[in-house]
Order: C-alpha cells, then structure tokens, then sequence
C-alpha cells in the first residue's frame, strides 16, 4: 500500500513537472517571440526615425528654396519696377525731345518757304480779343523825289502807259500762266497757295509819275 501511493505520487508529482516544463517552454517560446517583435519593433522605429529626420530634412532644404525663390523673385521685381521707371522716364524725355525736333523742323520748314506762304499759328486768347497781324494797320511808305526809283535811261515810253524794258542777258523771267513748253526752260514754279485764314500778299503801290 505504502509503495503504490508512493508510486501514485510520484507519477502525478512527474506529471505535474512535465506541465510545468511544458509551461516553462511555451512562455519561453512566447519570451523569445517576443524579444523577437521586440527587435523588429525596433528596427522599424528606427527606420521610421531615420525617414522622419530626412523628411524634415527635405522639409528645410524646401524652405530654405522657397524663401530663396521669394527673395529671387522679390529683387526681380523690383529690377523690374525700377527698368519700367527708368523707360518712361526715357520715353518722356524723348517724346519732349522729338516735340523739340518737330518745332525746329517746322520753324526750319516755314524759313525754308517763300514769302507769305506760310501759315500763322493761331494767336492765343479769343478771337474777338485778338486782331491778327495781317490785318492790322500798315504803313506805306510815300514816294517823293528823294525816295523814288531812278528811271532807266535805257527804258523809253513807246505808247501811254506801255514799257519796253532793254535786252537782258540773263535768262528771261516769265510768269508762271506763260513760258510753258518752251526749250532751254524749266517749267515755273506754281504760284504760292494762299488760304483765307492764311497772310494776304501785300502789294507795294507802283510809284507815282
């Protein structure tokens, strides 16, 4: 009796052991699979760290970039701003310039014409408080003995109120309705245009006698 319960007992105390082992392997096991998850945990924290720092990196490098595409841009636009400042002031400077040059030209233009052919600008103020010029008041100088044209003695009356001038040598001077198609002669200039707004021609009276 003694040795069957010390063999029971023995059994069950083997038995209880082995569940123990088994036990002691299984959480073993799930020990070294957790050290395992452990270190791949690990790994890919560590990955996840390194991706972090380069993105916050790549985050920097991007500013710093953008801040320097700003500035970029910034100082173009102003290099811009100041040439279209400096343009204008150009362009104003030459449009003045080609004023300057159209009156030179024109004053140029109305010497360069003959007598009475130019036309008058219009006189500031209005024009029933201005009188234009060709209409004010002339004096015409009196002929007398003194003042008076000598006569040719060459020139002789051949019938009352008719003259006969001598020969010239030069070329002959004809008016411009006369002279046309004639050899050796170049066509007359047309006579000057006068416009009714324009100077009158002011005709010297002949001399007296």
């Amino acid at each position: 009796m003694v040795v069957e319960f010390s063999e029971n007992r023995k059994l069950t105390a083997e038995e209880k052991l082995e569940e123990k082992l088994y036990e002691l392997n299984a959480t073993k096991n799930e020990l070294l699979a957790a050290d395992k998850y452990l270190k791949v945990t690990e790994e890919e924290m560590e990955k996840y760290r390194q991706e972090v720092e380069e993105m916050r990196e790549e985050l920097q490098e991007s500013n710093l970039t953008f801040n320097h595409k700003i500035a970029v841009q910034e100082r173009n636009a102003l290099a811009n701003w100041m040439k279209a400042r400096y343009w204008e002031t150009r362009m104003m400077q030459q449009s003045r310039e080609n004023a300057c040059l159209k009156y030179r030209l024109r004053m140029m233009q109305r010497e360069m014409l003959p007598v009475g052919s130019v036309r008058r600008e219009l006189m500031p103020g209005r024009p029933e408080s201005q009188k234009p010029v060709w209409q004010a008041s002339r004096v015409v100088p009196r002929m007398n003995s003194s003042t008076s044209p000598q006569s040719d003695p060459e020139m002789h009356t051949v019938a009352r109120g008719v003259r006969e001038f001598p020969h010239c040598p030069g070329l002959l001077r004809m008016p411009y309705h006369m002279g046309w198609n004639v050899p050796d002669f170049p066509p007359p200039h047309p006579p000057p245009q006068w416009w009714t707004w324009g100077p009158r021609p002011h005709f010297v009276p002949p001399p007296q006698g």
